[in-house]
């Protein structure tokens, strides 16, 4: 490459470093006019260039001086309104309240069972033949021992009855669990 096909760096005159293509802002012009005053940029060329970061501090600097500056003129207009006889102080801005916030995890002291599909839920034995119990099934036996049964909990043919539900065997079976849990 010759000197004259060389690529051409933008360096951000605030704080100099080179900037990208879509990080950079070209300041001359009306526009930027408030910008290159506050840097104490007189002239510019066309190229001079800042970086999105410089800008924004100053835009973010600049708007909360204004922001200042418009409610100090607020309240000096407003107290020269006023008499003396009728002077009321400013009325106090409301605080942020403090909202209590709950915490993310609560643990529950509630057993749980049917963590396996190869052993059964009631009795934990290993044999062949199981049967799932179905959501309804497992919500009916969360409120009537307090033992949730986790979805896809297998139970033995045993243990169930005709309509599906856990026996009383299995039934009593939770509760004697629950209650030694809670004691």
């Amino acid at each position: 490459m010759t000197t004259g096909d060389a690529w051409k760096d933008f360096i951000c005159f605030a704080c100099g470093i080179r900037t990208k293509p879509d990080r950079r802002r070209f300041i001359a012009g009306p526009a930027y006019a408030n910008y290159r005053k506050h840097f104490k940029v007189f002239s510019c060329k066309d190229n001079d260039v800042t970086c999105i970061k410089c800008y924004s501090q100053f835009y973010r600097k600049s708007k909360s001086q204004a922001k200042r500056y418009e409610d100090n003129q607020e309240e000096s207009e407003n107290q020269l309104s006023e008499s003396e006889d009728d002077y009321e102080p400013p009325a106090k801005k409301q605080q942020k309240t403090t909202s209590i916030k709950s915490p993310k995890i609560i643990q529950l002291p509630i057993t749980s069972a049917g963590k396996s599909h190869s052993s059964c839920c009631v009795c934990k034995d290993r044999k062949s033949k199981f049967q799932t119990l179905s959501t309804e099934n497992r919500h009916k036996a969360f409120l009537s021992t307090g033992h949730l049964l986790l979805s896809g909990a297998r139970c033995c043919p045993t243990h169930i009855d005709s309509d599906g539900s856990l026996n009383e065997q299995a039934i009593l079976h939770f509760k004697s669990l629950t209650a030694g849990f809670n004691h």
